[in-house]
């Protein structure tokens, strides 16, 4: 009990303590293949939208953090081939018509392969 008491007040001094806060979950496999553009758009959207199935994203999202319509793009376009968006609206058909993007949730090809399935 002691031990454990420890651990948590290290956790606490050192401010790694995310017991009440939230806290951003970054997959492995997605940080090993992402550039650092995706990888901070893939962050700021878990902050902004993880508690919503489907979310609305403008090309100007990503002005508030420095990341031009282009660069912005291209990391989108990355999540989509990662698997962990899906564009279900494209937007743009007129002024503020934003495009709409969905989590996704599971990806059955991976869940096959670990279980020896295809």
């Amino acid at each position: 009990m002691v031990e454990k008491a420890n651990s948590a007040w290290r956790y606490e001094t050192f401010g790694l303590n995310t017991f009440g806060q939230r806290s951003l979950i970054i997959p492995g496999k997605l940080s090993d293949s992402l550039s650092p553009d995706a990888m901070f758009l893939f962050c700021r959207l878990q902050r902004d939208h993880l508690w919503c199935d489907e979310f609305l994203m403008s090309k100007n999202y990503g002005k508030a953090f420095g990341m031009g319509w282009r660069r912005l793009a291209n990391a989108v376009k990355e999540l989509v081939v990662a698997g962990v968006l899906r564009r279900l609206t494209h937007g743009g058909r007129f002024e503020g018509d934003a495009a709409m993007y969905a989590w996704i949730k599971k990806r059955p090809d991976i869940y096959h392969l670990q279980e020896g399935k295809r």
